[in-house]
């Protein structure tokens, strides 16, 4: 049975719109209310959001929503994330990310890349070559790149064959 795309295009974006005004419900309910819990066993968890919040809602709302996402819907998502980057290119969708991320989310965005590619323990010329070109979309100056990749490195590193020292 084929699928209906034309259907999907649709019916995902509104989706993810009823998924994000419902988690805003639910956080306005959270931050608004007044209960024994809110404002005694949670206060620290409840300013941290409220604080959240106030630096960027939307931000807020989006990192909250993915984390309740069901497979289905999640799998909806990267795969259009797939299209984007087959349709134009992986650069244009850092482009379009990195001004959304704080510095402190571009350096993790961009860790967890060198993570992934460190993993094997080997690292090849194209894997340095993507590195420098997300490093470069994503402005994170050359020093700072250079000090998560050798984190990296560290971390990944097999010491089965070292001598102790």
């Amino acid at each position: 049975m084929p699928v209906n795309t034309a259907a999907l295009k649709t019916f995902a974006p509104a989706m993810r719109r009823q998924l994000l005004e419902a988690v805003g419900r639910k956080l306005d309910l959270l931050l608004h209310s007044q209960t024994p819990d809110t404002l005694s066993t949670y206060a620290k968890q409840i300013a941290e959001l409220r604080e959240q919040e106030s630096d960027n809602r939307d931000q807020l709302l989006e990192r909250s929503a993915y984390r309740t996402m069901e497979p289905y819907a999640f799998g909806l998502l990267i795969s259009r994330l797939l299209q984007r980057i087959r349709e134009e290119s992986w650069q244009a969708l850092i482009r379009d990310a990195a001004p959304i991320l704080s510095s402190d989310q571009q350096e993790t965005a961009f860790a967890l890349a060198c993570q992934l590619i460190h993993c094997d323990r080997e690292v090849v010329a194209m894997e340095h070559q993507f590195l420098s070109e997300l490093a470069a979309e994503l402005k994170l100056s050359d020093d700072r790149a250079q000090l998560i990749q050798e984190v990296c490195e560290l971390l990944n590193r097999d010491f089965a064959g070292e001598p102790a020292g």
